[in-house]
């Protein structure tokens, strides 16, 4: 029996250990393809110099993940009651009220509305950001003080969703609305991307600690079919069916901006849409739209990075891994030198204004270290990436799971920007969940 149970957690442990990983890289390597093959017509002049700098980033993201996967887990002596899932809740409800008046102009009731008219919301949003400038500090304030337990809501309610009650499932229902009610009211889509993103990081985690804790493999009956997704087909079919309406609430607002599905360019940059491609040529109009822009989406940072590691380094002091922070510096001490000196900046010159396009998350904390520099960051979040999870799943620590949930998040917006930093609602969400994480580790180990 002894032996049994060791061989099937060897069995658990090889299965999950690097999953994560081989996910992540799958993600950033098929988006990279498309950037290199894709039917997006990049002006790139330095191929050789981006794909070798894009081979070195995932070799040290691989070997900082797996070096930390071999590790022993640790739990956590910090024990995330309910209250942490009710205040978010609660908050989530609340502040969305406020929010949806300074930052669209909109009340939250008002969203069938905006729905109707993606294309107005969008414009209405900008023009309520000018209307709103100076006047928003109360409430970014109130969002970065709530944000960390706002996001945590998702990540435990997924994690632990076959034991909560009605009650609780309605609560994390309501949170999940309120970010899609705030997505409609902005005509933005990133909100929707963030549940999707998040939600699936914290039901692998889900998945993981069931097969962890399932103790000896039970005899399985011959009609129960083998394959994982075969016994899941509720929840595969239920994820098919959100990344369709997403899908198609990401083209219909895409076709509203931009008044035309025929042609698109970004901006004087030289780089357009190739609709004689292979992969869009036999598409209809509508179709080769909706292909390009998905791809567009994916893609446009690499070009970004490309036209970054053609420029000299210039030091943003710390400043330029963050839009938030930079603002930050530059109200209280008034010098925006700082942020003029970024790659994202400077890449305006080429036509590609850090406003509209990106760069890529490696550019981000390039601005800061040197694309050099940025590699051994790399190392160093591949660690935390693989010690979150592996300490999310074997010792069932909260903390570490909502940090693994923050970390893919970032792994899977790398081709735009390091996005969860970009505001200082995210930003306080790392630092209150990378402190809980560490330094309430417990010292008692989890062999893994």
């Amino acid at each position: 029996m002894l032996a049994r149970r060791q061989a099937f957690t060897s069995a658990v442990n090889g299965k999950f250990r690097h999953l994560p990983l081989l996910v992540g890289l799958g993600f950033l390597s098929f988006t990279f393809l498309l950037f290199l093959f894709g039917p997006i017509d990049y002006p790139v002049k330095n191929y050789v110099g981006v794909v070798t700098y894009f081979i070195v980033v995932l070799a040290v993201l691989t070997f900082g993940f797996r070096a930390a996967a071999r590790r022993p887990a640790h739990g956590s002596r910090l024990k995330i009651s309910r209250v942490v899932f009710i205040i978010g809740t609660i908050s989530a409800i609340i502040i969305l009220v406020p929010s949806s008046y300074y930052y669209t102009g909109y009340m939250p009731w008002e969203v069938l509305t905006t729905i109707g008219n993606q294309q107005q919301a969008y414009s209405s949003l900008a023009d309520q950001l000018d209307l709103t400038e100076g006047q928003r500090g109360p409430i970014i304030i109130a969002r970065s003080l709530a944000m960390p337990f706002m996001w945590a809501v998702l990540p435990l309610g997924m994690i632990y969703w076959q034991k909560l009650n009605w009650y609780y499932r309605g609560l994390l229902l309501s949170t999940v609305l309120c970010s899609l009610i705030f997505s409609a009211l902005r005509g933005t889509d990133r909100e929707i991307a963030d549940v999707l993103i998040t939600g699936g990081s914290a039901y692998a985690i889900a998945v993981a600690r069931r097969a962890h804790g399932g103790g000896p493999a039970p005899a399985r009956p011959a009609t129960r079919p083998q394959n994982p997704l075969l016994r899941r087909w509720r929840m595969v079919l239920a994820g098919m069916l959100v990344l369709a309406v997403a899908g198609s609430v990401f083209i219909e607002r895409k076709e509203g901006r931009m008044g035309t599905v025929s042609a698109f360019c970004f901006l004087n940059s030289g780089a357009c849409a190739d609709y004689s491609h292979p992969v869009v040529a036999g598409m209809n109009e509508s179709g080769r739209f909706a292909t390009t822009m998905t791809t567009a989406y994916l893609t446009n940072g690499y070009y970004g990075l490309s036209l970054a590691l053609e420029k000299p380094f210039q030091s943003s002091w710390g400043l330029g891994h963050s839009s938030a922070v930079a603002r930050i510096y530059e109200t209280v001490v008034g010098d925006s030198q700082p942020a003029s000196r970024t790659y994202n900046y400077r890449n305006g010159d080429e036509g590609w204004p850090q406003e509209f396009f990106w760069s890529t998350m490696i550019t981000s904390i390039a601005n800061d270290v040197s694309f050099p520099g940025a590699v051994l960051i790399i190392g160093i979040f591949g660690w935390a990436w693989g010690r979150s999870w592996i300490d999310a799943t074997r010792a069932r620590n909260d903390s570490a799971a909502i940090v693994f949930c923050l970390a893919t998040f970032s792994i899977f917006y790398f081709p735009a920007n390091l996005q969860i930093l970009q505001t200082l609602e995210g930003y306080s969400t790392v630092l209150f969940w990378l402190s809980a994480w560490i330094f309430f580790r417990s010292r008692r180990l989890v062999i893994s």
